[in-house]
């Protein structure tokens, strides 16, 4: 490398614990359902912001993922007929900026993957669990008394930790 080059960097690099700001800034109809448009901002920067596109479902499998927590959290119920009326569009929109302020205030829910996947899919891949699997069963391949089982689900609030269930075996050793 020459001196005057800069290494490349090709992972983003990004602060866990700096605070994400969500705000539900419009909803539009497309395909016969709606979709609303979220405005993230990562840490007191403004020009640090992004939009992602969510529909109620995604909301309501977020909820979900985060019913683990115990945390009451006061998601909007769904509603079959006349949901593509402005008025409850609207409506809605107001419901889920309370959600997702819900959601935010709990810091063990705000780094939690699931929310941070959801707010920011482009540096949260749902994968990671599966990069860490991969690298842990690697790095015990040469270690015959140890086998993994499966991926504990998410069990704290520290986003880049992942644990793994193990399970330690005896390897019988034949001799004549």
């Amino acid at each position: 490398m020459a001196i005057f080059e800069t290494p490349l960097q090709t992972k983003a690099v990004v602060d866990d614990t700096e605070k994400l700001i969500c705000t539900v800034e419009n909803a539009q109809n497309i395909n016969k359902h709606t979709e609303y448009i979220l405005r993230i901002q990562r840490g007191p920067c403004k020009e640090n912001k992004w939009y992602v596109s969510r529909r109620y479902r995604d909301f309501a499998a977020l909820h979900t993922s985060l019913q683990v927590a115990n945390i009451d959290l006061p998601i909007p119920p769904k509603k079959l007929i006349g949901n593509m009326q402005p008025s409850f569009i609207a409506e809605r929109q107001i419901a889920l900026q309370t959600y997702i302020n819900e959601v935010l205030k709990h810091q063990q829910l705000t780094l939690s993957l699931q929310v941070r996947n959801f707010l920011d899919p482009k540096n949260y891949a749902l994968t990671i669990s599966e990069q860490a699997l991969q690298s842990v069963s690697i790095a015990l391949r040469g270690d015959g008394h140890y086998e993994l089982k499966s991926p504990l689900t998410d069990i704290g609030w520290r986003i880049r930790k992942h644990y793994f269930l193990r399970d330690i075996y005896s390897v019988e050793v034949l001799v004549e």
